[in-house]
């Protein structure tokens, strides 16, 4: 079982912060391992239930590594992130011999700056 008091199982510290604003059409996540993770779900997605739900278009595949670059060819969103689009990203945390695995985690978000001519 979970010792609450010893484990923090949950993905934190998200890099961007959540709500962040960016300039760059590309971006690298990362995060905090939750204390009990093996493995990590990341979800993407510029929709917001997609990625509450877990859904599958929404997700970008299991991974060791806590980061996940995306807005490049060969990555999640190889044409570039969209300018004046919110994005939400969320990291489940996977440990296949625990038995309280998965532990969802919470919903973060950033948006791209919108492109403004002058």
């Amino acid at each position: 079982m979970l010792d609450v008091e010893a484990d923090f199982p949950l993905a934190a510290k998200p890099v961007p912060a959540d709500g962040a604003m960016l300039e760059a059409t590309w971006i690298n996540l990362s995060w905090r391992a939750g204390d009990l993770a093996t493995s990590h779900d990341v979800y993407l997605s510029d929709n917001f239930d997609d990625v509450k739900n877990g859904s599958a278009s929404a997700f970008q595949g299991n991974q060791n590594t806590t980061s996940l670059i995306a807005g490049f060819f060969g990555f999640p969103f190889p044409d570039g992130l969209m300018p004046g689009t919110t994005y939400y990203w969320r990291v489940d945390e996977i440990n296949e011999t625990h038995p309280d695995s998965p532990w969802e985690g919470p919903v973060w978000s950033f948006w791209i700056q919108p492109r403004t001519a002058y």
